[in-house]
């Protein structure tokens, strides 16, 4: 049965497979599929707690990411910076008091450029140190005082798609902006109400049009700015309806330009389009998952995720539903289900056999087939795929594989994780990896946003090889494909079978 169903393969399926690409249209570069925009995200996970240990906290002030879903945390109280990836697993930490070079007295702000280097507030010593992405040490500039360059409270930071960076320097209620080298280049603030006039900056957000978006505390008041200082609209009063505002403690703009208020005395976040339209909220009073305690910090990352600290010593972690797409395998005539993140699009799918490839296989089968999409995502992003097949076959029976067009080999795909799942009621096998636009994974190795990587599972354990065992088999694997991905990617998936000799 397996190698009749491997013969049921029409010609443009097999173009596809063989030269690595699909003749399916692809979607222009950087196509976002973004959610209503008045839903909001949910609820995905949480990590941290009080103290100085790693993954603990002291007043977390800020919370930047990275297109690699690295997420980095000024941990004010511990005078230090730590670094997790997307799942709150702890991966390292820099700083320690102090007045020196890497040392903070309360780091207020972070924020990052686009090489991935850290800019860091350093409140208490007035002063913005830049590191590198793994912490070493850079650069630094600012003092103390009113005059360009110098700073009174600073509390925020933010960088453009031209790595100029802008501080909120809350004392001296104004913004002033930076080239990535500390360069001194313009200003914009005063106290006051009107427009264009603060009540203390304290923190700065900028969106994909590089405009700027100012937390005017005491007004209670967002503004928004081009990013020469011209001053475009404001929303928000005091009170605790739609749009209004009970300390306002922080700002950001995801990759469609929505804006995310932390509105700290309220306990929840606001969502606005970026006119200031009230789009939406989340959150409350209390302990539990969705619940704040003091809604301080939001950050939202490039792959919809968005990530709020409150009082409670807490990262929490809000997704919004993904982006999925259907097709039935050519090999096992099943329902395949594709899965992204929400800021993602399927622009093509497409089942193929194993002999739809320039080479099979030597060892291996595909009872489930194999898929081939297309994806569009940020480029040089890193992104987790999870692919989840239908099929009775054990976790410990499979392994997880992959083929490449170009040399027409087959090898291991590194630290990826194989769990028992369910699909459809029936049993299932989830694979999860991460794989980056242009990295070791990606076929084209190039970071242009178009991912090529044909991937599977191949059994590792003995399976029976008589004929009635392998019809079963092959009748009933089916595969469903959850991918939660960023990039424009071309990346075909299926399940290997290993041929099992010498039965007894």
């Amino acid at each position: 049965m397996i190698n009749r169903l491997k013969q049921n393969i029409t010609a443009t399926t097999v173009f596809v497979l063989a030269f690595g690409m699909s003749l399916a249209l692809v979607s222009p570069f950087i196509v976002t599929a973004a959610p209503d925009p008045s839903d909001v995200p949910e609820f995905a996970l949480k990590w941290g707690a009080a103290g100085s240990g790693n993954g603990q906290f002291s007043s977390v002030y800020r919370i930047a990411t990275d297109i690699h879903g690295k997420v980095y945390v000024a941990d004010s109280g511990n005078d230090r910076v730590q670094v997790f990836n997307y799942k709150g697993i702890f991966l390292d930490q820099w700083g320690g008091p102090g007045t020196g070079n890497g040392q903070f007295n309360g780091t207020y702000g972070i924020a990052l450029d686009s090489s991935g280097n850290v800019y860091v507030v350093d409140n208490g010593n007035s002063r913005i140190q830049k590191f590198d992405p793994n912490g070493n040490y850079l650069d630094q500039w600012g003092s103390v005082g009113s005059g360009n360059s110098e700073f009174s409270n600073p509390t925020g930071i933010a960088i453009d798609s031209s790595n100029n960076v802008y501080v909120a320097d809350n004392n001296n209620s104004r913004i002033q902006k930076f080239d990535s080298d500390g360069t001194y280049i313009t200003q914009w603030g005063s106290e006051g109400g009107g427009n264009g006039e603060f009540l203390g900056t304290y923190t700065v957000a900028v969106d994909q049009d590089n405009n700027v978006y100012v937390v005017d505390f005491g007004n209670s008041r967002i503004q928004k700015f081009d990013s020469d200082g011209t001053y475009i609209t404001q929303w928000g009063s005091v009170g605790s309806g739609n749009s209004e505002f009970l300390d306002i403690y922080d700002v950001s703009v995801d990759t469609t330009n929505n804006v995310y208020v932390a509105d700290l005395g309220n306990n929840r976040v606001q969502k606005f389009a970026s006119d200031g339209t009230y789009l939406g909220q989340w959150g409350g009073a209390g302990p539990n998952d969705g619940e704040f305690q003091s809604t301080a910090v939001v950050s939202a990352d490039v792959f919809g995720n968005v990530y709020v600290a409150d009082g409670s010593a807490r990262i929490q972690k809000f997704s919004y539903p993904p982006e999925t797409a259907s097709l039935v395998s050519s090999e096992s005539d099943t329902d395949i289900v594709l899965e992204s993140a929400a800021f993602t699009a399927f622009s093509c799918s497409t089942s193929v056999t194993e002999n739809a490839l320039t080479t099979p296989d030597s060892t291996q089968d595909y009872p489930l087939g194999l898929v081939n999409f297309c994806l569009d995502v940020v480029p040089g992003s890193t992104n987790t795929v999870s692919l989840t097949f239908e099929t009775d076959l054990s976790a410990s029976e499979v392994s997880p594989r992959k083929y490449n067009p170009t040399t027409q080999t087959y090898t291991d795909i590194p630290d990826a994780t194989i769990t028992a799942a369910t699909l459809n009621g029936n049993p299932a096998l989830k694979l999860t990896y991460d794989i980056t636009d242009g990295g070791e994974l990606d076929d084209d190795a190039t970071a242009n946003g178009t991912i090529l990587d044909p991937v599977g599972l191949a059994v590792k354990a003995a399976v029976t090889t008589d004929t009635e065992s392998s019809d079963s088999l092959a009748e009933t694997g089916q595969d469903q494909l959850i991918i939660l991905l960023a990039a424009c990617g071309l990346l075909g998936a299926g399940v290997m079978l290993r041929r099992r000799y010498g039965r007894a």
